[in-house]
């Protein structure tokens, strides 16, 4: 029985919990994918993780796992609840270097509560960490704490898991949009090769701060072949990055078919394309 138990993808804009339901032997299928509105920011109540606000989410995602007989959980996280850094690998490989970069990165906070993860790049000579703390992580914690197994996902990650679905070496980018928020990240012949974020007010301001964030991140500037853009308003993000990328085609994650995966179901009310890493996650 263990064996035949789903998969479940989740993740969120906005008001909206996005998940997606695939079995654990079909990387190209997904079984369902579903929504789920709220009167809330789902990131704000996550962050909380103990109001009435966060029980009504818990107890949503609680009844999919039940109704879905539920293997593996995976969801994504939000950038502001981690630390991003890039460190030369003599600094991984030495324990003591390793611990004294943490203190300095999360000061304030005891090492105990650290959770950090290391990412292998294209460049071997250096390491992407992210760093979690245990404390921000209770919502996240709590909300899967029925299901078997649970794994939280960087943002950044959702390329990865393009990558091993579609099993491409090419050399892309991703673009992911939240209410205020963007993630881009880069993958060199199929490999991470870095990834940053920027917060903005409005998507017009967009432009302004992606000129401003590739003045000091070389690989923003380099070629891509495509750039994949999903998330919260992702045609609107899409049309104004056009003029920013000299090379690459620019790609909506919108439909089923550019996504590479097969369903019974054809006909959804809400944006798939906002849905794109919850499908990720679930059948890989």
């Amino acid at each position: 029985m263990g064996d035949d138990r789903l998969n479940l993808g989740l993740c969120y804009s906005a008001s909206r919990l996005y998940y997606a339901l695939a079995g654990p032997n079909h990387s190209e299928s997904i079984r369902h994918v579903g929504s789920i509105d709220f009167n809330f920011p789902v990131a704000a109540a996550l962050k909380n993780g103990s109001d009435k606000n966060f029980d009504g989410l818990r107890d949503a995602i609680h009844r999919v796992i039940r109704q879905y007989d539920v293997g593996v959980t995976r969801i994504v996280t939000e950038p502001s609840q981690e630390c991003w850094t890039l460190l030369p690998k003599s600094v991984y490989d030495e324990p003591d270097e390793r611990e004294a970069y943490l203190r300095i990165l999360m000061h304030g906070y005891a090492r105990g509560d650290m959770q950090p993860y290391w990412f292998e790049l294209s460049n071997r000579d250096y390491k992407l960490l992210a760093v979690r703390t245990a404390s921000s992580m209770k919502g996240y914690d709590r909300l899967t704490e029925i299901s078997s197994s649970a794994e939280y996902c960087s943002d950044f990650e959702i390329g990865s898991f393009w990558k091993t679905h579609n099993n491409s070496g090419n050399t892309f980018m991703t673009v992911s949009s939240q209410d205020g928020l963007l993630v881009i990240s880069s993958f060199l012949l199929g490999k991470l090769r870095s990834a940053t974020y920027f917060h903005f007010d409005h998507p017009e301001d967009i432009p302004y701060l992606w000129y401003q964030c590739r003045q000091s991140l070389p690989w923003m500037n380099g070629m891509h072949d495509e750039i994949l853009v999903y998330g919260y308003q992702a045609h609107k993000i899409a049309n104004l990055l056009q003029p920013l990328v000299e090379e690459g085609e620019i790609k909506v994650m919108d439909s089923l078919k550019t996504m590479q995966i097969e369903a019974e179901e054809q006909q959804y009310s809400f944006e798939l394309v906002e849905a794109f890493p919850a499908i990720m996650l679930a059948v890989n």
